[in-house]
């Protein structure tokens, strides 16, 4: 039946993993990620904007509009109107729709309009009426007919000759009404459609859409840690504590009030969690997440509780707390394995208040063989019934065998994480492998956490 509910248990951690690989956002951290990169994202916005005039500029062809402004009304032209108040403003607004017709496509009147301005030999009267448009003024009898063309000069003229036709043609061919020009055309000295401006805004708002999604993008497909959130989401285990800033160890000069109650975070829950009178084992994938400084930072903060605490170096094969506590010792771990020495001999004790440590020793090759014995199962037994808590520097999983076979003498572990350094897979390997070892994980610990990171 163990083995039934062990099997269970490491197919719903797979299950786990591929249910929430691809799925799990943290949109705190892609929030984040866009102001880490905005200098990105507005360079985008930049270049989007200037590549948007630049199209413009080459791609599309200058149109420069002309206009003359007319009035109309439905009294005939020997009938004077001394205001526009004084017509039939229904009558002439029913008015103006047909005289939008006629100036766009009665063939006589863009003909008489061509040989007034002397442009019937340059443009075709269809042509022409393509580049006629008209419009009321505020719903009033006011329309202004403009002629929209590549040529300033041809847009003028023409301008000109329909306010010199229109007036005269247009009764004529619409009974009982009239037209009198209010405003003469002036010359058109800008484009109509080369709004490098406009260019300018809708680029830069592309570009800076396209740079944002870049961002993005490259954050969702990073599948390395970026936040609490997201481990816990993901590997469904808890964050004991979030470690801000890079390693640092405890009592020491570069020591911040925000670093330690991080780390007593980090005690409390584990107490909590766990329990006292066992062994923890701190362990990270590859050996870049900060374990060796984690273990004594975590020894230290329980010793100050008064909880009798011991820290066992087992990273055999390149060992470090001896360097970190500044203790010379020769002896360790490896020689009280093979039976060289006693306990009392490597332990160098009252090391911080309520912390012993036991060194590593020399570094070895064998150290699988060493962790696998019965020696290593003896002393841990009989470290239980003198130390409240015994704290194991591990090695990194990934990279040695020896880091499994001490886990899973191990009645607890946590793994170490580094913010940006440490890969989601790589954590999925571990507590798979973990899982048969039988060794039960208590969470994560969150170590380099910058506050402009998370």
């Amino acid at each position: 039946m163990p083995g039934l509910k062990e099997e269970s248990m490491t197919q719903n951690i797979h299950q786990n993993i591929e249910e929430t690989e691809g799925i799990v956002i943290d949109f705190a951290a892609l929030f984040h990620a866009l102001l880490r990169n905005a200098g990105i994202i507005l360079a985008f916005a930049l270049l989007g904007g200037l590549f948007m005039m630049k199209y413009t500029d080459q791609k599309e062809t200058y149109q420069y509009k002309a206009s003359v402004t007319v009035y109309v009304t439905n009294k005939s032209p020997d009938t004077e109107v001394s205001s526009v108040a004084t017509a039939d403003t229904t009558a002439a607004q029913a008015l103006l729709k047909i005289y939008s017709s006629v100036i766009t496509q009665n063939e006589n009147f863009l003909n008489e309009v061509l040989t007034a301005a002397d442009l019937s030999e340059k443009y075709k009267p269809s042509a022409l009426g393509k580049a006629i448009s008209s419009s009321a003024v505020n719903s009033t009898q006011i329309m202004t007919i403009s002629v929209t063309m590549k040529n300033p000069k041809d847009a003028y003229n023409l301008a000109r000759a329909i306010a010199s036709v229109a007036p005269i043609t247009l009764p004529s061919i619409i009974e009982g009404s009239s037209l009198s020009v209010v405003s003469l055309p002036s010359f058109p000295t800008s484009s109509v459609t080369k709004n490098l401006k406009k260019s300018l805004i809708i680029g830069g708002i592309l570009g800076f859409l396209l740079g944002a999604a870049l961002i993005i993008l490259i954050e969702i497909l990073d599948r390395r840690v970026k936040s609490p959130l997201q481990l816990e989401l993901t590997m469904n285990r808890p964050v004991l504590g979030v470690i801000p800033g890079t390693e640092k160890t405890l009592y020491s000069e570069n020591e911040t009030p925000s670093y330690r109650d991080a780390w007593r975070t980090v005690r409390t829950n584990i107490r909590l969690l766990c329990g006292s009178g066992m062994v923890l084992g701190l362990i990270g994938p590859e050996g870049k997440e900060g374990t060796s400084s984690s273990a004594l930072n975590l020894a230290v903060c329980s010793g100050e509780t008064g909880t009798k605490t011991l820290l066992v170096d087992a990273s055999l094969r390149k060992p470090s707390l001896d360097e970190k506590c500044g203790v010379g010792s020769e002896k360790g771990l490896v020689n009280l394995l093979r039976g060289e020495c006693g306990l009392e001999d490597v332990l160098a004790e009252g090391l911080y208040p309520g912390v012993d440590l036991l060194p590593a020793g020399e570094a070895v090759l064998d150290s699988t063989v060493l962790l696998e014995s019965e020696a290593f199962s003896g002393l841990l037994d009989s470290l239980r019934n003198c130390y409240q808590l015994v704290i194991l520097d591990l090695p990194p999983m990934l990279r040695y065998p020896d880091a499994l076979i001490a886990a899973s003498k191990c009645d607890q572990a946590a793994i170490v994480v580094r913010h940006g350094e440490t890969s989601l897979e790589k954590l999925s390997q571990m507590m798979i492998s973990l899982r048969p070892a039988g060794t039960e994980l208590t969470g994560f610990i969150y170590n380099d956490a910058w506050e402009g990171k998370l």
